[in-house]
Parts: C-alpha cells; sequence; structure tokens
C-alpha cells in the first residue's frame, strides 16, 4: 500500500538490510531527492551489507566516503558498522549501531507488518506512528481480503489483550489526529521552504542589481536624476570691444618699460 506520506520505507519494506541502512543513512536530513538520490546509488552500487564489507576490505571507505558526502560526515563509518552487526545475531535493530527508536519502529511497521502496535505506541517516531494508523485504517476499509486479514488478526490481538471495540475507536480517533498533523506540519515545511526561496530570489536580484550598478555605470534611477537635472546657465559674451582695448593697454604698458 502506498501512503499519503509516500514514505522511503514503503519502497525498501521487503528488504530488512536496505530499509535499516536507509533509516541510518538518512537520519538527521531533510529527505528529498537530495538525500535519497545518493542512497539509491549506495544501494545499487552496494545492496547488501556483505557488499558493503567487502568494498571496506578491499578498497577502505574512500570511495563509500565520496558517494555519502552529501548526507554528512562519516556515514560510511557510521554504515561500515551497522553492516557488522547486522551480519551477527540480533533480535532487535536497537542492536545495532546507529539504530534507534525511529529504525525500529520502521522495521516492525514495514518490514513485519506490525503497524497496529506501533500506532498505539506512544513513543513511536511521529512519521511511522502516522503511517501506521494510516495503515490500520486502510487495511480496515480496503478489498475484502484485506478487510478479512486485518479483522482476524485484530480478533486474535484483541482476544489476547482484553481489547474492545471502544479502545478501537480510541485508537482510531487518536490515529487521525496524528495523520491530520503530520500532514499539515510537512504543508508548513513546504509553505516555508517556498518563503525561503523567494526570500533567496529577491536578495540575488538586489545583490545583481548593486553590481550591475558599480560595474557597468550608473544605475537606471541615477540615470533619470541626471535627465532631470538643469543644464549649467552660459555665461555672458564680452562686450564689443573690450578685447581691443585690453590688448591697447598691454601695449602701453610695455612701451612705458622700455
Amino acid at each position: 500500500m502506498v501512503s499519503p506520506m509516500k514514505m522511503f520505507q514503503e519502497t525498501y519494506g521487503y528488504d530488512p538490510w536496505k530499509l535499516l541502512s536507509g533509516c541510518v543513512l538518512s537520519s538527521r536530513t531533510s529527505g528529498g531527492d537530495r538525500v535519497w538520490g545518493p542512497i539509491r546509488a549506495f544501494f545499487e552500487r552496494f545492496p547488501t551489507p556483505t557488499a558493503v564489507l567487502d568494498e571496506a576490505e578491499a578498497n577502505g571507505l574512500a570511495g563509500m566516503e565520496e558517494m555519502l558526502k552529501p548526507l554528512g560526515l562519516n556515514r560510511e563509518r557510521t554504515i561500515t558498522r551497522a553492516a557488522e552487526g547486522f551480519l551477527r545475531v540480533w533480535d532487535r535493530p536497537s542492536e545495532l549501531y546507529g539504530c534507534g527508536k525511529f529504525a525500529e519502529d520502521s522495521w516492525l511497521a514495514f518490514c513485519h507488518g506490525e503497524v497496529r502496535r506501533v500506532a498505539k505506541d506512544p513513543r513511536a517516531d511521529r512519521n511511522v506512528r502516522a503511517y501506521a494508523a494510516w495503515a490500520v485504517k486502510a487495511l480496515r476499509g480496503g478489498g475484502a481480503a484485506a478487510a478479512a486479514a486485518a479483522s482476524q488478526a485484530e480478533a486474535e490481538e484483541d482476544e489476547d489483550s482484553g481489547e474492545s471495540d471502544e479502545d478501537e475507536d480510541e485508537d482510531d480517533e487518536e490515529g487521525n489526529e496524528i495523520l491530520v498533523q503530520v500532514l499539515a506540519d510537512a504543508a508548513a515545511r513546504k509553505a516555508r521552504a517556498a518563503a525561503q526561496a523567494s526570500d533567496r530570489a529577491a536578495r540575488m536580484a538586489r545583490r545583481r542589481a548593486a553590481s550591475a550598478s558599480r560595474v557597468g555605470g550608473p544605475s537606471p534611477s541615477d540615470a533619470g536624476q541626471d535627465e532631470a537635472a538643469p543644464a549649467p546657465r552660459a555665461g555672458r559674451a564680452p562686450k564689443r570691444g573690450a578685447s581691443t582695448k585690453a590688448a591697447s593697454g598691454s601695449k602701453r604698458a610695455r612701451g612705458g618699460r622700455g
């Protein structure tokens, strides 16, 4: 099932290594193609933990470091240690290096289908819990086979836990609230990103205008001011005969000195 959140775990839930290593590599990032482009390329080149360790042993970490550089520092060391732990015996992802609550909740919901368990866990990762709440509702409202399977699983679980239909309704309401809040947060982040992009574009336009003014002459506003400035007043023409009198006086002065 593809959810409205379009989480990467939905793509890699069939492969626990890729799902968990994806959680490790994408931690403390903003997500998006800038993050998942390098991760997809990494999975294509190193599809298994053994491939990661073989590369580290044969060629060191330089190649992985270059591939994972957009994700932050030391990701190649983190993923190598996670691969070493993955090939050992373990019960929960939290036993692996670099795997926290986000990785464990993702593993439960996407690899093992324990969406009800994650949806009811108040300490679960917010986004994974929202997906789990959506998945529970989708299974209940989906096709007959999905609904039958979900009902049987829920009946068995409710029988063990003593949960009533009233409790289920409360879970649904809580899951809906979480899902609505997550989608609202995503919309707010998108709006903030658009506003920041617009602000950056405006700043760049102002800088280009200022640079053009310094290099290529006056700005359009300065040019308009120059055109509007009044022309300087022309000086008065000398009176007729004034230059002749000045020349005669000069000659008399030279004659007197002789």
